[in-house]
Parts: structure tokens; sequence; C-alpha cells
């Protein structure tokens, strides 16, 4: 994605966190190449970035002081009263290159996962298949324990 007067050129990751349920959340740390810099942007300078996703309030815990914006709350707790399934996105700038990840040790997911700005919430409509009750009416009358 591009934010306003941004161009990436590449985007690769150097090191992943993987998705765990007790934290809600995922990360890369990823190194990003940009056309042209845009000092002042969100993701406005080349460099390695933590870009992090998940549930929105596990990411608002992790954002710096001061920067989720007045409507984070009131905005993701809507959508999900809608039925709508909610992720929040974030990010931290790393610097140019810290030796971490692979081209050298590995990096702290607690160090990488702070401080984090916010970069917006994505909602998905997750409909049920057509067929669901059927599957899960099948499973039960066949002994098998069915839990949501």
């Amino acid at each position: 994605a591009e934010a306003p007067g941004v161009a990436v050129e590449s985007a690769r990751i150097i090191q992943r966190f993987h998705f765990a349920s007790q934290l809600q959340r995922m990360a890369v740390v990823a190194e990003v190449r940009l056309r042209t810099e845009a000092a002042g942007e969100p993701l406005g300078r080349s460099g390695r970035y933590c870009l992090v996703k998940g549930s929105p309030e596990a990411i608002g815990a992790l954002l710096a002081k001061g920067t989720a914006p007045p409507w984070f709350d009131r905005a993701h707790r809507a959508l999900a009263e809608s039925g709508l399934r909610v992720l929040a996105l974030a990010y931290r700038w790393l610097g140019e290159g810290d030796g971490g990840g692979a081209e050298g040790k590995k990096l702290v997911r607690e160090d990488v996962e702070c401080e984090l700005l916010f970069a917006g919430l994505i909602a998905f409509e997750c409909k049920a298949r057509a067929d669901s009750g059927l599957v899960v009416g099948a499973l039960s009358e066949s002994g098998h324990k069915v839990s949501m």
C-alpha cells in the first residue's frame, strides 16, 4: 500500500513473529525501500519497520502514548457490533538496518512490538457457508464435540 506521496519500491521480510492467540497479534520486521522519501509522512523513509496486525484491543495497548486517534475505540467497537471481523494495523520504524533479523542476531518480539504508530483498521465480513448448519449437525450426530 502507498501513503500519500510515498511510493514503495520493495518490501522484504527479515523476521516473522507468528500469530500467537494469547497475544492476539502477529508481526514481521521488513526492509522497506521507497522510490521517493517523504519526510513526515507515514512510512516516509526507507529502512526497517515492524509491521503488526491483530485485535484492536491488543494493538491499542502497544501504541505509543497519545498516538491513537480519538475515534479508535468507538470505531472498532461499532464495526465489531455490526458483525464485522476487525483487525488493527500498526507499525514502527526501526532504523536503517540495525543488524537484527536475517543479516544478524534475532530480534526480540517485545523490543520491536512497542511504541507503535496506528496505521488503520480493516473490517471483514465473514459470512457462514450455506452448508455450515448441515456440517455442524452431521459432526454433532457422529459424536464429535463441536465448539465455536
